[in-house]
């Protein structure tokens, strides 16, 4: 198994505040007589007036942990240019993901998570968690795989093995941290 898209909720960072489409009235609330595509002045984009406008500082549903800074940040010339900078305070200090509706879990199944990674201050080092009412149930560093790009990118990946459960989770969160003060990274594509 492994953690993708289908679990970790925003890990492209690009819902930019439209979190929870979800929600009633967020979704599909529109005339079914007209249009819900309405199109840019210059022509190029197509935007559905059924979804939330965004939030380029949004970077839900992940959260802080510990003393940790997020922002989204824009990294013009990619094609997914929105990504979650993470400055850490100290041990326990990261950023965690709920998942969709938690992530779900079952004894000594892995879970394999990979992401893309652009170090800035310090030296990088992440680890990743995976957490069950309010306890570590996997742990492991990030290890690089492959070359960094030329834009400094690279990609990252983890094994997490799931210890001994009496029962499947279903309500996991995923957490990656960085355990140095003052470390940086800037992450995407979780």
């Amino acid at each position: 198994g492994g953690l993708s898209a289908d679990q970790i909720w925003n890990g492209d960072f690009e819902a930019l505040g439209r979190e929870d489409w979800s929600t009633k009235g967020t979704i599909g609330q529109h005339d079914p007589g007209s249009s819900h595509l309405s199109q840019s002045a210059d022509g190029d984009d197509l935007t559905d007036l059924s979804e939330p406008p965004p939030d380029e500082a949004s970077y839900g549903p992940w959260r802080a942990l510990g003393e940790a800074e997020l922002s989204i940040v824009y990294d013009e010339g990619r094609n997914n240019a929105h990504a979650l900078h993470i400055r850490s305070a100290g041990r326990d200090s990261g950023a965690a993901n709920p998942g969709y509706w938690g992530v779900g879990l079952r004894s000594g199944v892995a879970q394999v998570l990979r992401l893309h990674a652009k170090q800035g201050a310090g030296s990088l080092r992440l680890h990743a968690q995976l957490v069950a009412s309010g306890t570590v149930v996997a742990e492991q560093a990030l290890v690089p795989t492959g070359e960094a790009t030329h834009a400094g990118w690279q990609a990252y990946k983890a094994t997490l093995r799931v210890g001994h459960m009496r029962r499947a989770c279903s309500s996991a969160e995923l957490r990656l941290l960085l355990p140095d003060e003052g470390n940086e990274a800037t992450i995407d594509h979780v």
